[in-house]
């Protein structure tokens, strides 16, 4: 069976880089340009994995996560991000749990 990503990045270049990374894989890979397409596109389709930034326009990173766990509480996720401050990687940390 096919896996469904779901990659969300405002950069486009960032994206491909994500996309080609992953597109020799067996793959379904769908790009959502910032938090509001992607909240779109998560209420639309089912996805195996989401790949998000945190900062963009619209919704951020961490609401994209909180929309596509409250959809689907078992979703793995990947949270990229340049920098974060310690309150916004605490509240990621407490929203995806991760193990060392």
């Amino acid at each position: 069976m096919v896996k469904k990503l779901l990659v969300v990045d405002d950069n486009a270049d960032i994206r491909k880089v994500i996309v080609a990374a992953l597109s020799h894989k067996r793959y379904k890979i769908v790009e959502a340009e910032n938090g509001n397409a992607a909240i779109k596109k998560l209420h639309a389709e089912r996805f195996d994995l989401l790949i998000t930034n945190y900062k963009m326009p619209g919704a951020d990173g961490l609401e994209i996560i909180e929309e596509a766990l409250s959809l689907y509480q078992k979703m793995p996720v990947i949270f990229v991000s340049g920098s974060l401050s310690p309150e916004v990687r605490a509240r990621a940390e407490r929203l995806v749990p991760h193990d060392n």
